[in-house]
């Protein structure tokens, strides 16, 4: 081909003739025959191959041009070889040609080394292939996805680098044979392994852009050289095992692309071992079993065991081990963290070891170990909490009970658990994630970590507070089904208990109290406060202020306090308390069976204590003897205190409770 034309091959073809290797050079453009080669480019241009599908082609001699010959200035000329269509070009010779090669569709097979000449192989997308142990240098372009057949017992080595210029494009692996990648790799398209072996032939050999896939029966072997993964997955349904095949031990990272993924494949030693060191954000899932030795750091992120390792895993300050597996011993360092499960689970280890600064993450769903219920590291070995922090969350759905219990560290043995948790002593209270907890490092068989649900004593803040079933104080637990303590402080607040018999106190401004269900006992202290009992049997006071209280269901009682107060029982038999005569309240729903009860203190002369004598009653209008202290005027429907009987010259109009109440008696009235 001469003078820089253009030459197009379809259909099948083949070049037999002599081979020359080297050329002289030319003296002019119409002596470029001088250089030499089986197919020989003149001047600059394009050898463009075409074979249609079940086609081959065959170059079984050099294909040369003029640069690559050892032509320069006027003697210099750069042809460039383009295999298109569907079918097979073979490439049996080492050429020279030095405009690089283009991939672009079916099958380029090399039966030599450096069978691409020189310059860059460009692929947008296609198959590669070779004949033998072959090996080319040339650097690498994907602008498309290279698939590199190797057959059984085959190696391809592949020494320059690998790159993707056009997008994320990356090499699948296939056949039975080896693979060897030595070049600097940065493409960021994904590696899949699916059959044979593909071998890191250097360091930057396998991609840290790029995320592996590695195929059940196929295998990657790092062949004793500190490779980093992007991340490593299955191919297909199952995953193929990673070695090291090479004499020297190294250490396997992956991660560093920042993704997800899940593994079900095997991390083997081979004729030396592998360390395991996960980095990166991204959360790493090995759910085979693995048998390297040389442990495990995790790093960054999280690597959740959902089935085995057997060494020894050390978490560093950023990163996360969880799952539902097994593991050797477990070493937390400062910043790290041991997050049992995987929404929830049991991760079973060897020694645990927690540092200062570490955390112990859980989950819980539920009061059974494992999946549905809750987190839990089961441990052969010994336990030492060192100081580390105590984290969790109770997952949606899931309200603890007051007394259900939570063993998140089942401690094998008669080994003591050394150290506690930071800031929780053996019984302390405390708060996770909104639940009232206590913890001791005594449960279970005597040296178990157990968490107990509790009932909660929340305490609000200066300004307005909002505590019921799904809101709380920040930082404090929710309230439970047990007896909890509620006190709103300062603040207009809203407060709710749940069942139990909860103590909810108002404090200071004009609060909203609900008891819920439970005996409860409620005191709006200071502010216009409005106090519902609820169902059971609740003690409700208004405190300072003008109150609104109602009992609810229930035998309650209700004292408004000092202030102008309004009382409702609601249904059942209730009693108000009446202890300032010199502040009206008034009763809405007095009823057949509720009573009157005076704080004796408040009403001096109204008799002894117990069932209001029947002389200091009287229904009328006033007093009409000396022994009559408490006058119910049914048309005014007011209760009237006589402390001097008829004698006295300034009753005090103490409670309205209706009109025509002709039930009313002594016998309804009570001193206290």
């Amino acid at each position: 081909v001469m003078q820089g034309g253009t030459l197009i091959v379809a259909g099948p073809f083949s070049v037999n003739g002599n081979t020359v290797a080297h050329g002289s050079g030319g003296t002019g453009a119409g002596d470029g025959s001088e250089f030499g080669a089986g197919l020989f480019l003149q001047g600059n241009g394009t050898v463009t191959f075409n074979p249609g599908a079940s086609e081959t082609q065959a170059i079984d001699d050099a294909i040369a041009d003029q640069t690559g010959s050892g032509g320069t200035g006027a003697n210099a000329g750069s042809y460039a070889l383009v295999k298109t269509g569907d079918g097979t070009l073979e490439l049996n010779a080492p050429n020279t040609y030095s405009g690089g090669t283009t991939l672009n569709g079916g099958t380029l097979k090399f039966g030599a080394d450096n069978a691409f000449g020189t310059g860059t192989l460009t692929v947008l997308g296609s198959t590669l292939t070779a004949a033998s142990f072959m090996a080319i240098g040339n650097a690498i372009d994907l602008k498309g996805n290279l698939t590199v057949l190797v057959d059984a017992a085959d190696t391809t080595t592949l020494t320059g680098g690998i790159g993707d210029t056009g997008g994320a494009f990356g090499i699948t692996k296939t056949g039975g044979g080896t693979l060897s990648l030595f070049g600097a790799s940065t493409y960021t398209g994904d590696t899949i392994v699916k059959a044979g072996i593909l071998l890191a032939g250097s360091a930057q050999g396998f991609s840290s852009a790029s995320a592996f896939k590695v195929a059940a029966g196929a295998t990657l072997d790092i062949n004793g050289k500190a490779v980093t993964l992007g991340s490593l997955a299955d191919s297909g349904a199952a995953g193929g095992t990673v070695t090291n095949a090479d004499t020297i031990d190294e250490i396997l990272t992956i991660g560093a692309d920042n993704t997800s993924t899940a593994f079900s494949g095997v991390i083997q030693d081979g004729v030396h071992s592998i360390e395991l060191k996960k980095i990166g954000t991204g959360t790493q899932i090995l759910s085979g079993a693995n048998t390297y030795s040389l442990g495990t750091t995790v790093a960054g992120g999280k690597l959740q065991v959902d089935g085995s390792i057997t060494s020894a895993v050390t978490v560093a300050s950023g990163g996360t081990l969880g799952g539902r597996g097994s593991t050797g011993a477990v070493t937390v360092q400062s910043g790290g963290t041991l997050a049992p499960g995987a929404s929830p689970g049991v991760l079973s280890t060897g020694n645990v070891a927690l540092a200062a600064g570490a955390t112990f993450a859980i989950e819980l769903a539920g009061t059974s170990p494992g999946v549905g219920g809750h987190d839990q590291v089961k441990v052969t070995g010994t336990v030492n909490l060192g100081g580390a922090t105590l984290d969790g969350d109770v997952l949606p759905g899931f309200v603890p009970s007051v007394g259900d219990s939570f063993t998140i560290i089942d401690n094998d043995g008669a080994d003591a658990v050394a150290g506690t948790f930071a800031g929780l002593a053996e019984g302390d209270y405390f708060v996770l994630d909104q639940r009232a907890m206590t913890i001791t490092y005594h449960g279970g068989d005597g040296n178990d970590v157990v968490l107990t649900a509790t009932a909660a004593t929340i305490i609000g803040t200066s300004g307005p507070d909002l505590v019921d079933a799904t809101h709380t104080v920040a930082g404090q637990a929710l309230p439970t089904d047990g007896d909890d303590l509620i006190n709103g402080l300062g603040g207009k607040d809203t407060l709710s208990g749940l069942e139990g018999d909860d103590t909810i106190l108002g404090g200071k401004a004009n609060d909203t109290l609900h008891g819920d269900e439970g005996d409860d006992t409620i005191n709006g202290g200071k502010g216009k406060d409005k106090a519902f009992g609820g169902d059971g049997d609740d003690a409700i006071a208004g405190g300072g202020g003008n109150d609104r209280l109602k009992g609810d269901a229930g035998a309650d009682t209700l004292d408004g306090g000092p202030g102008k107060d309004k009382l409702t029982g609601g249904a059942d038999d209730d009693t108000f308390v009446f202890a300032n005569p010199n502040r009206p309240d008034k009763v809405t729903d007095m009823s057949d069976g509720d009573m009157i009860a005076l704080k004796k203190s408040a009403f001096p002369g109204i008799g002894p204590k117990g069932t209001l004598d029947a002389d200091a009653f009287h229904v009328g209008f006033t007093a009409s003897s000396p022994a009559q202290k408490i006058v119910y005027n049914q048309h005014s429907g007011w209760l009237e205190w006589y402390r001097h009987g008829s004698h006295t010259t300034d009753p005090v109009a103490f409670a309205k409770i209706g009109k025509h109440l002709d039930f009313l008696d002594h016998a309804d009235f009570i001193v206290i």
